[in-house]
Parts: structure tokens; sequence; C-alpha cells
């Protein structure tokens, strides 16, 4: 029995010149990591590897093993902070299923999936129906989120403090 495995994250947005160190803390403290074949980064080397994602229009991709639930905890709660979108998945362990999780601070909303299942709240689900007539409308705008649990489209743009 585990509660270990092994968690994705896709970070994309506008981060201030000044949240680039808060990011790559939280990064060094999950042991996140570029790829597989990596060592988990340390906060320069996470600084560095922010700054060079930035200047190629890429989003920012890390994965880390053998973590409790297969998340990013940290990483997670520094985006919602710093108001980063991410989309974050992790691998089946013993006592939970696959799932993923959008977080999008510019949309005010927070996506999961369970088991491959997209899964809204009530509250969430009336926001997204909310005067929209005909209901093929409401069903658009949940196939668009749904696109996004993919982390399509996904930039990180590292901005100066002073730029909106």
């Amino acid at each position: 029995m585990s509660d270990r495995s092994s968690g994705w994250i896709t970070i994309g947005g506008s981060l201030r010149q000044s949240g680039i160190r808060t990011l790559a803390a939280a990064i060094e403290s999950d042991a996140g990591k570029p790829d597989w074949n990596s060592a988990a980064l340390t906060a320069a080397s996470a600084m560095a590897l922010i700054e060079s994602v930035s200047g190629n229009g890429c989003p920012l991709r890390l994965i880390a093993e053998d973590t409790n639930g297969g998340e990013l905890d940290r990483v997670e709660a520094a985006c919602h902070a710093l108001g980063l979108t991410y989309v974050a998945a992790w691998s089946a362990g013993y006592e939970y299923p696959e799932g993923t999780r959008f977080d999008s601070p510019a949309e005010n909303f927070c996506y999961g999936t369970s088991d491959g299942d997209v899964v809204f709240t009530l509250a969430e689900l009336r926001q997204l129906l909310d005067g929209k007539e005909p209901v093929e409308q409401a069903l658009a705008g949940l196939e668009a989120i749904a696109e996004k649990l993919k982390g399509t489209g996904l930039v990180l743009k590292v901005v100066p403090d002073g730029e909106p």
C-alpha cells in the first residue's frame, strides 16, 4: 500500500519578475524535475529554467516522482498565489484514481478530473450555465474547459513588476 506516485504540472501565464524566486523555491521544495532523466531542480536551476522557458514562449513543464498523491502541492500553491494558470496531473495510486486539475485565476475556476472524467462543483456548473441559452452554448463552454485540461496553449512569460 502506498499513497506515493508521480505527478506532472504545466504552468502558463504572466509571472512577475519578483515572483520567480517564490516559484523556484516551491519547485525545489517539491523536488520538481524538467524530465524523467534529470535530477531534482535547485532553486537556482529552477530560476534559470523559468527564465529559459519564458524566453522561448513555452509553458513550464515539471514532473515529480514519488510524491504524496502525485501532487506538487507547493508548486500549485505558488502558482495560485502568483496568479498563474496550471494543469496538474497525477498517476493512479493505491487508494485513488489518476486525475487532472486545471486552475486559472483569470477564469476563477479550478476544474478537476477523476478517472478521466471532468468533475465540476454544482456552483461551477451554475456559474457556467447562468444565462446561457440554448443549452448547446453551455455545452460548448464545457467542452472548451475540457480542452484546457489538456494544457494546450499555455505559455509562461516573465514580465517586469510594473507591467500588467
